[in-house]
């Protein structure tokens, strides 16, 4: 069909269906999760190998086109549109803070880190602000 092989289409479905059960409690381990990012290059592959389009592709795997161009876009394999964001698997977190908004460095005994919740705290700026409420409560 459209000059794509059969069994690259059984897989494209496959996998197609495979990545479609994904939802943000999926374990990030689980084989589902790599189907979707599989799913995309293949939808690639065909692409550039058979000169499929996406609307062939969609057709062949009964899938609405727009469907299979946010998916590819949402693995980050063709530009999304303004208004959806790449998937981008584990969240990324912030780089640790080097030095505090009053300058000193966050490091050394200059650096608390509380128990319950592991934030980062700067020891000066914390002892300024202690004396500063103490101050308050004498007056």
């Amino acid at each position: 069909m459209n000059g794509i092989p059969d069994d690259v289409l059984a897989e494209l479905k496959w996998l197609s269906e495979q990545s479609s059960q994904v939802r943000g409690s999926t374990p990030l381990d689980d084989p589902k999760r790599r189907a979707g990012d599989d799913f995309c290059k293949l939808v690639m592959k065909t692409i550039e190998n058979y000169g499929a389009t996406f609307t062939s592709i969609s057709r062949a795997l009964g899938l609405s086109d727009a469907n299979v161009r946010l998916k590819v876009g949402r693995h980050g394999y063709i530009p999304n549109p303004p208004s959806q964001k790449t998937y981008r698997g584990i969240k990324t977190t912030k780089p640790l803070k080097t030095h505090c908004k009053r300058g000193h460095a966050m490091e050394g005994a200059n650096l608390h880190i509380r128990p319950e919740d592991g934030s980062r705290v700067c020891v000066a700026c914390r002892r300024l602000r202690d004396r500063q409420r103490y101050a308050e409560g004498k007056r």
